[in-house]
């Protein structure tokens, strides 16, 4: 998690008991009693995944996974791996859900090559993938920022308010990328335009489609 500052405030944690927040003084502390205790630690691969809603379909041309986000310096992106690759099989076994998928590599044993079957501009590829212990943090800076490209705006300073009020994306999210290019300002519309955004740390695609 991060603050409107793109500072790291918290690590939010999944499991089935549900969705827990912790600051991350005390995510920090239990990380380094884990490794004080040489007690198992998951696997991570610096990798998000997304589900390919009906309105990302036109875009990547199939349903199931696609990866909203590749932490740079991580097993991912050193197995080539780019926001937008759509996941098709995890060591051979297809894939359909997102949490699934993150939950079996992040159990995958660290140190042990992962195959993973992409798609990637209409064809597929193989990419092998080593999950490692909790990486260093290159895209944090001393400060605690989150780095980005400096070409990201604010939603509210791309698209006009008619159009922002016709999505999910926040005001205040930036917007890195409009169809794969740097974000410039938007009046208005004449088909689906496929949006990449960064909301203070969470990436994510979405479309920002015309008025019906």
């Amino acid at each position: 998690m991060f603050d409107a500052d793109g500072r790291a405030v918290g690590i939010v944690v999944r499991d089935a008991n549900g969705v827990r927040v912790y600051a991350i003084d005390r995510a920090l502390e239990r990380v380094r009693a884990l490794i004080a205790e040489r007690r198992a630690i998951p696997s991570a691969t610096g990798l998000s995944l997304q589900k390919i809603e009906p309105a990302l379909e036109a875009f990547f041309g199939a349903s199931g996974v696609i990866a909203s986000d590749v932490v740079p310096g991580s097993p991912a992106a050193a197995a080539g791996l780019s926001p937008g690759d759509v996941l098709r099989q995890i060591a051979g076994y297809d894939v359909a859900d997102a949490d699934a998928a993150l939950r079996q590599l992040t159990g995958s044993p660290q140190g042990q090559p992962v195959a993973l079957t992409i798609g990637r501009r209409g064809k597929l590829r193989q990419v092998i993938v080593v999950p490692d212990s909790l990486p260093a943090a290159p895209w944090i800076d001393a400060a605690g920022n989150r780095t980005g490209p400096a070409t990201a705006r604010a939603a509210r300073d791309v698209f006009v308010p008619d159009l922002l009020g016709r999505t999910h994306i926040p005001a205040d999210a930036a917007i890195v990328t409009i169809g794969g290019r740097r974000p410039e300002r938007v009046g208005h519309v004449t088909r689906p335009l496929l949006v990449y955004v960064d909301d203070h740390g969470t990436r994510y695609f979405a479309v920002v489609a015309p008025r019906p």
